[in-house]
């Protein structure tokens, strides 16, 4: 698997070498979708491959170098890239095993020195015994899977038709051999012994059981028989100094996820769009900061995942993270632009990074360069997966554009917009049958749903069951469950989905609003940091540069997993305790019971500093951390500002469990321009979990209102007219920071 990965670094480096010793952009993208009904197909891996294709066109590939090898691609697509792939067993293009190898083959033959070469994989993944080799330190190997994958042979001790991560390495290898240099990149699982136990899940893992392929138990045990259980992040294949990078979808003991992301049609309906989690926020992080080195990228990656979804994995990457993806020679991408009744039609949408809200610089004709001054700006207002809807406006000191028609524009991203709706999925038909609509909780939902607007507390877009969505409902046994489009529906033991009781029509109406109006403010909250590191664009001003953040993770030795109560914290004296790990940037770490998290952080400004913490637990809850005293961090203070916090899985006194999953924690720092002005605090934010099964009541945190204030003073503001949070000018944007940490807190392991 890490081969793959190598192989998209390479190809995204070679664009910009010098221009006496630049040779040629490859890339190999490999996509497989159609598996038989036993491993299970996948929905994901075409437009994978397309997103994947067209930004490689954006950054100026020759579609000549760029093979692809996949199954059940958009015909315009298909039909544009050369792809042939409508009979799997005979086509020329279909991912089976002798196309892929052939076309690794062709790859390493046809590269030359200076060649960048990207490699790209999407599909199923799976782990083998590793019994041929022997050299893995847990005694497994990861493989992808082509579309004709067979079986185990015993005699040969591997699986028919299977491409190892020996045979990537291998690849790999001949092409750095060559002096090319590799990036490869895998949006799929390669590892995971975790199993998903519920009855509905809104994502698919792209992952195949060893059972499936016929790999006997005996294969397995004779595999690991006295190997260490290694916690390897990556894949398997040995990673030597310089000449690549590898990006994976996940940690290898985490599934990889496909998953339905929301998309919407000229019209303003919701659609349907799958794609891998990896591509998805690769795609998004290339078009918010074009020029990054591979560790930029990566940390931004993490970013976006961590908006994603408390359920969803922690991406990995390793190699030359500091090297620059594209170089300063890199043009940012632009895209067509036409006047369609009066709006601009944009030849970009959600693929690009593109939301509601987000603002095009507009450029005149079709040869400008992407660097030319803007001549106006447009708006989004609808956005889906390919292209944008926008409308002329003044920003930035230019007056709107007159629409022209027939007038040919560029368009490139400034701000990426952040949507503000929360968009939720109503019951499928069947739940509840057999109650009335009063018992089942279909009566309290269509009494919220009737409600007028100014009377709700949040901005609402219903869709049908099944649909793209923020949030799910379902109903069963007299309570209406809440869940993420990326986790189980767990009805039973301690780890419930949050769940509310079936009352009368308005009592219940109210406790659903309350639900969802919380979970909203918890999404807008991460949507707000995700994008607004993109919306200032590099003109944080000194506040990014004074506010020095450093996190610890403390694990105490004294700590039982068998009992709920933790030990003592160890005393606060000026920072963390020496013996606690430095939480890298751009890491998903994981958090277990007792663990401590130390935040250290140092003013080395001029100016004096407000910060905020705020922390988001899976189930929406947000706390405001302010032990170390004041808001405020003077300029120039010989001190540290330490803020230690415990992360807990269980009730230290009654044992009973909280929440885990994906959990994050939101720094803001406002920069006042004199020791006088008022303190700046967001600690209003904080707010209660959703309600569940197990933990029940709790009041509403700061008024309704207080989440708009926290945009205007952060420098975006949520237009009413309008469904995402809009920008204002660069000069109003410099004072604030906002960076987000994401972690996973996970069950502690019982002896």
């Amino acid at each position: 698997m890490r081969a793959a990965v190598y192989a998209l670094t390479f190809l995204l480096a070679s664009l910009f070498l010098p221009d006496g010793a630049r040779a040629d952009n490859r890339a190999l993208l490999i996509g497989a979708s159609g598996y038989p009904a036993a491993i299970g197909e996948l929905l994901g891996p075409g437009n994978d491959v397309q997103a994947m294709w067209e930004l490689l066109a954006e950054r100026g590939f020759n579609k000549t170098n760029v093979r692809v090898v996949a199954d059940r691609l958009n015909g315009d697509f298909a039909k544009t890239a050369g792809v042939a792939c409508a009979k799997i067993a005979s086509d020329a293009d279909c991912p089976r095993y002798a196309v892929i190898e052939r076309a690794l083959a062709e790859l390493v033959a046809a590269a030359r020195t200076g060649d960048y070469v990207v490699i790209y994989f999407s599909g199923h993944g799976v782990q083998i015994p590793d019994l041929v080799k022997r050299d893995e330190p847990d005694g497994l190997t990861e493989a992808f899977v082509p579309l004709d994958v067979g079986r185990w042979d015993s005699a040969r001790k591997t699986v028919t038709n299977l491409l190892t991560d020996d045979a990537l390495g291998d690849a790999i290898e001949k092409l750095r051999a060559k002096g090319a240099f590799v990036w490869a990149i895998f949006d799929t699982c390669h590892a995971g012994d975790m199993t998903r136990s519920g009855t509905v899940s809104y994502s698919r893992p792209r992952k195949v059981d060893g059972s499936v392929l016929g790999i006997p138990d005996a294969a397995f045990a004779e595999a690991q028989g006295g190997k260490q259980a290694a916690a390897r992040k990556g894949a398997s294949l040995p990673l030597k100094a310089g000449g690549l990078v590898g990006y994976f979808a996940a940690q290898s003991d985490q599934l990889a996820l496909e998953l339905d992301f929301n998309e919407q049609d000229a019209s303003g309906k919701p659609t349907r769009y799958v794609m891998g989690g990896l591509t998805h926020a690769l795609r998004r992080a290339l078009a918010q900061d074009p020029n990054p080195t591979y560790r930029q990228l990566a940390q931004r990656i993490v970013e976006i995942y961590g908006n994603l979804g408390a359920d969803m994995p922690a991406p990995y990457f390793e190699g030359d993270l500091d090297k620059a993806v594209f170089s300063d020679k890199a043009a940012e991408p632009t895209w067509a632009a036409e006047w369609r009744g009066g709006k601009l039609a944009v030849a970009a949408g959600e693929l690009f990074g593109i939301s509601e809200g987000a603002v095009f610089p507009l450029l005149a004709g079709e040869g400008q360069p992407p660097a030319a001054p803007a001549i106006g700006y447009a708006r989004a207002e609808k956005v889906t997966a390919r292209s944008s809807e926008a409308v002329a406006v003044e920003f930035a000191g230019k007056a709107p554009l007159t629409s022209t028609p027939g007038a040919k524009l560029r368009a490139r991203l400034e701000r990426p917009g952040v949507r503000g709706v929360l968009r939720v999925a109503l019951p499928p038909a069947q739940d509840g049958r057999g109650m009335s609509p009063e018992r089942s909780g279909r009566a309290a939902i269509e009494h919220l749903r009737a409600m007028p607007a100014e009377q709700r507390s949040i901005s609402i877009e219903w869709v049908d069951a099944g649909q793209p969505a923020d949030m799910h409902l379902r109903l069963e046994d007299g309570r209406i469950w809440l869940l993420t489009p990326y986790g189980d529906w767990l009805k039973e033991g301690t780890r419930q989905s949050p769940s509310i009781d079936v009352r009368d029509r308005e009592n219940t109406a109210g406790a659903l609003q309350e639900n969802l109006w919380r979970a909203s403010r918890a999404l807008n909250l991460q949507r707000l940091a995700g994008g607004y590191r993109q919306s200032v664009k590099g003109i944080e001003g000194a506040v990014a540069g004074a506010l020095k953040i450093d996190l610890y993770r403390y694990r105490d030795p004294r700590a039982s997993p068998d009992r709920p109560a933790c030990p003592p914290e160890p005393a606060i004296q000026g920072g963390a305790p020496k013996d606690a790990q430095l939480i890298a940037a751009g890491t998903v770490p994981e958090f277990r019971h007792c663990d401590i998290v130390y935040v250290v952080m140092r003013n080395t400004g001029n100016l004096p500093v407000d910060v905020t913490l705020l922390y988001i637990e899976a189930e929406a809850k947000i706390q405001c951390f302010r032990d170390w005293g004041k808001a405020r961090i003077d300029p120039g203070e010989v001190r540290n500002r330490v803020q230690a916090f415990r992360v807990v899985t269980r009730d230290p006194t009654s044992g009973a469990p909280s929440p885990v999953g994906r959990e994050h924690l939101l720094i803001i720092g406002v920069e006042k321009r004199t020791r006088d002005e008022i303190e700046t605090t967001y600690c209003q934010l904080q707010q209660d979990s959703l309600d569940s099964a197990r933990m029940r009541g709790g009041t509403r945190g700061a008024p309704a209102g207080a989440f708009s204030a926290l945009m205007e003073q952060a420098g975006l503001g949520l237009e009413p007219q309008t469904r995402g949070f809009t920008v204002v000018p660069p000069q109003d944007l410099g004072q604030v920071l906002m960076r987000t940490f994401n972690w996973d807190v996970k069950d502690p392991p019982r002896r």
